[in-house]
């Protein structure tokens, strides 16, 4: 491949390019015709919807020599993992602020995705990319693993017509361990052990359960994965923001030694001064998924800047001391009229 590679995905090979004067990132897909289809769709109704300030622009499309390809804008401060371990090193490590500022960005980026129906569903350092626009900008990337509800649905009304028409293509139903059924060979569906739907390894390569993302620290503990899901790893990311430990400049969500999602009772928050923040992250990170806020709640959650007691006794003194100049400036002013 020509230009510079950079962190290769679960189902591409990620480059820098230079294209005129302008610096891209082409994104070759390895993966299924649907599963690129699926992802470029989704990409493509994010760019041409309002409010993407914080997804990753695809400004392109198109076959190369090496395979379909998806050009993005140029996030020059790279992935959240580098952009730390690049603070870390110039002795200038992420704060609280800066913390509050991911979040903010991250929860507006969710926002934008739910309300177009859209799940992330693989949310972690590594899927966030940093550029700067006055401040250092969070956007969301890495949308392999993502799910478009509205077309999932359609594709789901589109096989339930098939098999109530009798053209099943040499699909069969099955009952499995523990009463569930599926629709078997080239993309089936079926009913799980909680209840769920979920697509079983066919060619579309898409899954309701945890596919995959589940071998990192920062994926939720739910088996069947919803818009609540990236909540939980929206926290997980700022907590491990917040965490002194670091393994080999990776932010690592790890909780005494162990995975958030095996920790029982509530998460440790007393290093975090920043109570809004350290608010959203509890909520974020509650284990029953049906507790844990929307992104629009995170985002509500997150315009009390002053939700620290010490903060804001600072603030109200400060705004005090104000009050009382003032009003001597006023009556000096006065008394020499």
């Amino acid at each position: 491949m020509a230009g510079i590679e950079l962190v290769p995905g679960r189902f591409s090979r990620v480059r820098k390019e230079k294209k005129g004067n302008k610096m891209v990132v082409e994104k070759v897909l390895v993966c299924s015709q649907r599963q690129a289809a699926a992802e470029k769709n989704i990409l493509r109704q994010c760019a041409e919807s309002e409010g993407a300030k914080n997804i990753v622009k695809m400004i392109g499309e198109g076959f190369t020599a090496d395979g379909f390809t998806l050009t993005f804008e140029y996030c020059e401060e790279g992935n959240l993992d580098q952009y730390v371990s690049k603070r870390s090193n110039s002795n200038n490590p992420l704060g609280e602020a800066d913390c509050r500022s991911v979040v903010t960005d991250i929860a507006s980026g969710l926002e934008f995705l739910h309300n177009l129906r859209i799940e992330h569903r693989n949310l972690q350092p590594e899927n966030i990319l940093v550029t700067w626009y006055n401040r250092a900008v969070y956007k969301i990337a890495g949308f392999g693993s993502a799910r478009s509800l509205s077309e999932y649905d359609g594709r789901r009304g589109l096989e339930r017509d098939r098999r109530h028409g009798g053209d099943h293509d040499g699909g069969h139903f099955s009952v499995h361990d523990g009463g569930h059924f599926g629709v078997h060979d080239g993309g089936h569906f079926g009913v799980h052990d909680g209840g769920h739907f979920g697509v079983h390894d066919g060619e579309d390569g898409e899954h309701d359960e945890n596919d995959g993302t589940g071998d990192t620290c920062f994926s939720p503990p739910e088996a069947a994965l919803t818009e609540k899901s990236d909540i939980f790893s929206l926290g997980a990311v700022a907590f491990a923001l917040l965490r002194p430990e670091f393994d080999d400049d990776k932010l690592v969500a790890y909780y005494t030694g162990r995975r958030l999602t095996e920790v029982r009772g509530e998460i440790e928050l007393r290093h975090i001064t920043d109570q809004g923040l350290g608010d959203v992250i509890k909520a974020a990170l509650r284990r029953d998924m049906s507790k844990r806020p929307t992104a629009e709640q995170v985002c509500e959650m997150l315009k009390t800047v002053y939700s620290d007691p010490v903060l804001m006794k600072l603030a109200y003194g400060y705004l005090a001391i104000c009050a009382i100049g003032i009003g001597v400036g006023i009556g000096v002013f006065l008394r020499r009229q």
